[in-house]
């Protein structure tokens, strides 16, 4: 990953260097994104949103299954506008 390109799709192996392309851009780390650089791709929020689970390969299934928050809430005021529309 680099700074100034669009992050690659997150999947379930987002935190696992050997599961896609998910290297850290500050390549001092010498490893991949953390579970929550993964959430905040997903447009999840940074500070105060909490993945209830001690278990890192379910977070990072729930945020490879989530629809992310930014893009849901644009779907969710078009349809709305739309049904209002027709109304």
């Amino acid at each position: 990953m680099t700074w100034n390109q669009p992050a690659p799709t997150i999947t379930g192996g987002c935190t696992t260097p050997a599961k896609g392309h998910f290297g850290h851009p500050d390549r001092r780390r010498h490893n991949t994104i953390s579970v929550r650089e993964a959430a905040v791709l997903q447009s999840f929020p940074a500070t105060y949103y909490v993945f209830s689970t001690d278990y890192i390969d379910r977070v990072c299934t729930m945020i490879r299954n989530a629809v992310p928050p930014v893009f849901a809430e644009a779907v969710g005021g078009s349809t709305l506008t739309a049904l209002r529309k027709y109304q």
